[in-house]
């Protein structure tokens, strides 16, 4: 519905599909059955296309499915928080002082956020890739090459949140030094 109501109504089943990267066949069965339920109505334009037009019925419905959306992110992103908040406290517990962090996508913020209210500070954010120096949350993010510059004695963990390649990242970890016992991997969501 989302998809449709996007694209104002037009466009071609075959554009659905791979819009939305399902088969043609389901996105005809799809459409076949929004309009059963009386979400849309179908009216044919020049070209042999379709606009599709959301009818009261399907307006009451995007709604209603738009704020179960909205409720289950809030919840999703409490419980995560929460997560990260006892995570964050259980470093505390450690003595972990000072970390270093590799990653820079939501859950990096969201543990940032942990990690300060655990009084545990941030030395440094360095990204998965070897990009070019850039800034997250006011700090200056570097690549993890730069790692090997870094003064070891600085931080007491490099917690790894929210990469794709844990496997891959902690291997090149292991190449720039005796790192291994140091690395923690946040929690997975």
């Amino acid at each position: 519905m989302e998809e449709v109501f996007k694209n104002e109504g037009i466009a071609t089943q075959r554009e659905l599909a791979q819009s939305l990267n399902i088969s043609l066949g389901l996105v005809n069965a799809f459409i076949k059955r929004i309009v059963r339920k009386g979400y849309f109505k179908v009216a044919t334009i020049p070209g042999r296309r379709m606009r599709y037009l959301l009818t009261p019925k399907g307006v009451a419905k995007k709604s209603r499915l738009t704020a179960e959306y909205l409720q289950y992110s809030l919840s999703y992103y409490g419980e995560i928080r929460k997560r990260l908040m006892l995570y964050a406290e259980e470093l505390r517990k450690e003595d972990v002082q000072k970390v270093v962090l590799v990653g820079t996508g939501e859950f990096a913020e969201l543990f940032t956020l942990a990690l300060q209210q655990a009084k545990i500070e941030i030395a440094q954010f360095f990204s998965e890739d070897d990009n070019n120096t850039r800034w997250f949350l006011g700090y200056p993010v570097e690549p993890l090459s730069a790692l090997k510059k870094f003064d070891k004695k600085s931080f007491d963990k490099i917690c790894l949140i929210g990469i794709e390649d844990v496997t891959l990242v902690q291997s090149r970890l292991g190449e720039i030094g005796d790192l291994r016992d140091r690395i923690v991997v946040c929690p997975e969501f």
